[in-house]
C-alpha cells in the first residue's frame, strides 16, 4: 500500500532534484572553465619564466646579504629572550 505524498514532501523532493541539477551544472561549468583557462595559464607561465629567473638571480644575493647582516641582531635578541623563556615567561608578561 502506497501513501500519497503530502505537498511538503513533493516540494522537498523537487527542491532536492533542483539542487542536484545545480550541482551538476556547477561541476560542468568548472570543468569547462578549467579547459579554457589552462592553455592561457601555461602560456603566461612560459612567457613569465625568463623574467622570474632574472629577478631570482638579481634578488637571491641581496636576500642572502640581508640575512647575514641581520644574523647578529637576531642572535642577540634570541639570547636576550632565552632567560625569560626558561622561567616560563613570554615577551608579553611583565617582569
Amino acid at each position: 500500500m502506497f501513501r500519497k505524498k503530502t505537498r511538503g514532501q513533493v516540494i522537498g523532493a523537487e527542491l532536492q532534484e533542483g539542487f542536484t541539477h545545480l550541482g551538476v551544472a556547477a561541476s560542468q561549468a568548472g570543468r569547462l572553465a578549467a579547459e579554457q583557462v589552462s592553455p592561457r595559464v601555461a602560456a603566461a607561465r612560459e612567457a613569465a619564466t625568463p623574467a622570474y629567473e632574472a629577478a631570482k638571480v638579481a634578488v637571491v644575493p641581496k636576500v642572502a646579504a640581508a640575512v647575514a647582516a641581520a644574523a647578529p641582531a637576531v642572535a642577540g635578541a634570541r639570547d636576550a629572550v632565552a632567560p625569560r623563556r626558561r622561567r616560563g615567561l613570554t615577551m608579553a608578561s611583565p617582569l
